[in-house]
C-alpha cells in the first residue's frame, strides 16, 4: 500500500506543545512516514510564545482571541487535502482547541474525512471528569472516525464515541548510538557496570518507589558495581503538567530523601531529564528497563525499548500488555518478586537476546509505516461509508 499510496495531499494538526520552531515528536515521525509514502503533507501546529518561524513549512494555528472560522475554511479551500489527520491530547498547548475544532469543522464541511488520533483518553477523562467529556465531545463532533492510539484508550473512548477504532503508537526507528555519545552517557550515568534504568517522568503511578523498596534485596543479587538510575526529573515540573498528573515533586524530593538515607553510597542516582540527542545512548548503556507502573493505559517509555531493543521488566498494566514477549512481568508491588525478576534479566545475558529479539519484532509490527497503512485503511473505510 505504501508504494501506491490512495491519499496523496493530508492535513496533519498536532496540537501538543511542539518544541521550539518544530513540532511534536510523535507527530513528526508521522509526517517523515507519510512523506516518505509519497504523500504531500501540509502540518497545522501551536506556535510557542517567541518562536520566530515554524521549520519545514509548517501552518502556524490562530490565536483563539481572534480565531475566524472562515480562516480555517480559506485554508482547506487552498490546500484541498483528502484528509485531515489530528494528534489530539488534552495536555496540550490548551489554547489551540478552538482553532483545532474550527479547522476540523472546515474540513467536515467540505466534505473531507478527519481522522482524531487520541493518545490517552483513558487518563485524561478520568483526571478531567466533566470538563474532559465536554472538550472529547466537541472534539468528537467535528471527527469522522475517532482512533485510540492503545486497547485500554479505545475502551474509554468508546464510552463516549461509538465508532472509534483502535490502533497502536507507533515506534520510531531508532539509531545506534555514536561511541561519544556513549561515552557521554556513561559519564551521565557514573559507572560502566550493569545500570537498572527507570526512565521518564516522576510520578507515583510509575513506581519508581517499588524499585527502592526492593533495592536492598535487588543490590545484593547483583555486581557490586550495579547501580540503579532514576532519569527524567527536571523538565516536566514546568506549566500544568504535574495538575494532568505527570510530574510530581513531592513524591520525586520523596524519592531523592530515601535514595539518600538508605543508599548514601551512590548506588541508587538520580540524573537529570535526558534530552533526545542522548536518550539511544542512555537506553543502550541501561542493561535492563523497568517499568513498575501501578496504572497505565500507554507507554511511550515502552515504545522508547521497543525501539531501542532493550531488555524490559514490567507490571502487567493493560498499558504494557503489548509488551508480552519483550518483557519479564511481575508484581512490583512485591519487592522480592520484583527484585527477582530484575535480577533474573540482569544476570541472564541469553535471556537479554531473547528479549531484545522480542523487541525486534514488535518495533516492526508497530512502525510509523505500519500505523500510516492503518490509517490509509481507516480513511478508505470511512471515505466508502461516506460515499
Amino acid at each position: 500500500m505504501s508504494e501506491s499510496p490512495h491519499w496523496s495531499r493530508v492535513v496533519v494538526v498536532s496540537t501538543v506543545a511542539p518544541p521550539p520552531g518544530g513540532i511534536a515528536t510523535h507527530t513528526a515521525d508521522l509526517v517523515a512516514q507519510l512523506r516518505r509514502n509519497g504523500v504531500d503533507v501540509t502540518v497545522v501546529a501551536p506556535r510557542r510564545p517567541g518562536d520566530s518561524a515554524m521549520r519545514d513549512g509548517t501552518r502556524t494555528l490562530i490565536s483563539p482571541w481572534r480565531l475566524r472560522s472562515r480562516d480555517y475554511v480559506s485554508l482547506i479551500d487552498e490546500l484541498r487535502p483528502q484528509a485531515v489527520i489530528v494528534q489530539f491530547s488534552i495536555p496540550l498547548y490548551h489554547s489551540c482547541i478552538p482553532a483545532v475544532i474550527a479547522l476540523m469543522r472546515a474540513a467536515r464541511a467540505a466534505g473531507i474525512v478527519v481522522l482524531t488520533l487520541f493518545h490517552e483518553p483513558t487518563r485524561e477523562l478520568r483526571m478531567l471528569g466533566g470538563v474532559g467529556r465536554w472538550i472529547y465531545r466537541l472534539v468528537l463532533g467535528a471527527t469522522s472516525v475517532p482512533v485510540a492510539l492503545s486497547a485500554p484508550g479505545a475502551d474509554a473512548l468508546r464510552t463516549v464515541a461509538t465508532n472509534s477504532r483502535e490502533l497502536f503508537l507507533g515506534v520510531a526507528p531508532m539509531a545506534d548510538p555514536s561511541p561519544d555519545d556513549l561515552d557521554r552517557a556513561h559519564a551521565m550515568l557514573g559507572s560502566t557496570g550493569p545500570v537498572v534504568m527507570l526512565l521518564g517522568f516522576i510520578h507515583p503511578h510509575k513506581g519508581s518507589h517499588f524499585v527502592l523498596e526492593a533495592a536492598k534485596e535487588l543490590l545484593a543479587d547483583l555486581p557490586d558495581d550495579a547501580i540503579i538510575v532514576v532519569a527524567g526529573s527536571r523538565k516536566e515540573r514546568h506549566g500544568l503538567l504535574r495538575l494532568m498528573g505527570r510530574g510530581d515533586r513531592l513524591y520525586e524530593r520523596r524519592l531523592h530523601d530515601s535514595a539518600r538515607e538508605r543508599w548514601p553510597s551512590g548506588r541508587v542516582r538520580f540524573v537529570p531529564y535526558v534530552d533526545d540527542d542522548l536518550l539511544p545512548a542512555v537506553l543502550a548503556c541501561s542493561t535492563v528497563v523497568v517499568l513498575p507502573y501501578s496504572d497505565t493505559t500507554q507507554s511511550a517509555v515502552a515504545s522508547l525499548c521497543v525501539a531501542a531493543r532493550r531488555p524490559v521488566v514490567a507490571s502487567r498494566v493493560p498499558g504494557l500488555a503489548s509488551l508480552d514477549g519483550a518483557a519479564v512481568y511481575c508484581d512490583p508491588s512485591d519487592p522480592r518478586e520484583l527484585a527477582d525478576a530484575i535480577a533474573r534479566v540482569v544476570r541472564d545475558p541469553a535471556l537479554q537476546k531473547e528479549l531484545a529479539s522480542a523487541a525486534a519484532a514488535l518495533a516492526d509490527e508497530q512502525s510509523f509505516a505500519r500505523l500510516a497503512e492503518s490509517l490509509e485503511t481507516t480513511w478508505i473505510d470511512a471515505t466508502s461509508s461516506a460515499t
